[in-house]
């Protein structure tokens, strides 16, 4: 079975830093108190927040721009979401099946991955689009709003039994 660390596939390994980089943005919309939701996009909309608006100063104009980036993107992974399934379903097929065919599998496989690579680079490049929106000072206002999340966060998730 291939990972996605070959470079076969043209990833290069870069599935897992751009899906934890994705991630991100969830934890910028628990900074801003934004009610986490399954499903939507792009941290929750944190920039119709009220109190996110009024913190980082931001104006009409970039909320719009903000808007606008995070529905095209939110379209986009729409599209791609519904390849990975279809994608992985493609493979549960090949796995159910009696002869497993290796070609065919690793196939399935990479079409799986590069699924959601594709993904992952939407929302890594959303983020980017946004975060090119921003002055520089609100981008270090959501850096470290972003980082006070992740710490409570840390500090809220039980201990795993390898932190024993």
């Amino acid at each position: 079975m291939r990972s996605s660390t070959n470079t076969r596939n043209g990833h290069s390994g870069l599935l897992r830093p751009l899906v934890a980089a994705a991630v991100g943005l969830a934890a910028i919309a628990a900074a801003f108190g934004a009610a986490p939701a399954r499903g939507r996009e792009l941290g929750q909309r944190w920039w119709k927040n009220p109190e996110a608006v009024e913190r980082l100063g931001l104006t009409p104009e970039q909320v719009e721009q903000i808007d606008r980036v995070a529905y095209e993107a939110a379209d986009r992974m729409i599209e791609l979401r519904a390849a990975r399934e279809k994608a992985r379903m493609a493979l549960m097929r090949l796995l159910e099946k009696e002869e497993l065919d290796d070609a065919a599998i690793a196939d399935a496989i990479e079409k799986v991955e590069k699924a959601e690579c594709e993904l992952a680079s939407v929302q890594l490049r959303a983020r980017v689009d946004i975060a090119r929106l921003l002055t520089p000072e609100q981008r270090s206002m959501v850096r470290r709003r972003f980082e006070r999340a992740r710490r409570q966060a840390d500090r809220d998730r039980p201990a795993s039994r390898h932190d024993r």
